[in-house]
């Protein structure tokens, strides 16, 4: 099995799971268990997915691998800021392409710590312009710089 922790640090509403599974004959997640856990660490909920994928069934190395798109839903949303993902395959070898968590914040912002906004007048200033012409004739020529090296640092022993 494979453990993945995302930790959120602040407190989310999680609506809906995405997860992107190999579907393949020698790989691929066919169990998920997953505990959400509130800001203080204590158990909030448990869930378990049974991911579809083709272990055990026969498919050739020659066989173009597929991928298993699927959306889970929490109903109703699980309120976490942590979520422990234990993915585990009937035959230990896991792979997986991409596994997402949809939500959002439930953080609130607090007025009274906020900076206050502060203001400054604008002013505006008349723009003037003139044609910027350059003559070739006017430009200075481009003259090669010289090359700057550095003496080969030496170390002292300590």
């Amino acid at each position: 099995p494979l453990e993945l922790v995302f930790d959120y640090e602040s407190l989310y509403s999680l609506e809906k799971i995405q997860f992107w599974n190999a579907d393949n004959f020698f790989y691929g997640v066919n169990r998920i268990d997953l505990e959400f856990f509130d800001l203080s660490g204590n158990l909030v909920s448990n869930k378990t997915l049974n991911p579809s994928v083709a272990i055990g069934n026969f498919q050739s190395f020659d066989q173009d691998e597929t991928i298993d798109a699927a959306t889970y839903i929490l109903d109703p949303p699980v309120e976490a800021s942590s979520v422990s993902a234990i993915f585990s395959a009937e035959n230990d070898v896991i792979f997986f392409y991409n596994f997402i968590f949809v939500g959002y914040s439930l953080q609130t912002l607090n007025p009274a710590t906020l900076a206050p906004a502060t203001s400054a007048p604008i002013t505006a200033s008349p723009v003037t312009s003139s044609p910027n012409t350059v003559s070739p004739t006017t430009l200075a020529p481009i003259t090669d710089a010289p090359i700057i090296t550095s003496a080969p640092a030496t170390l002292a022993p300590i």
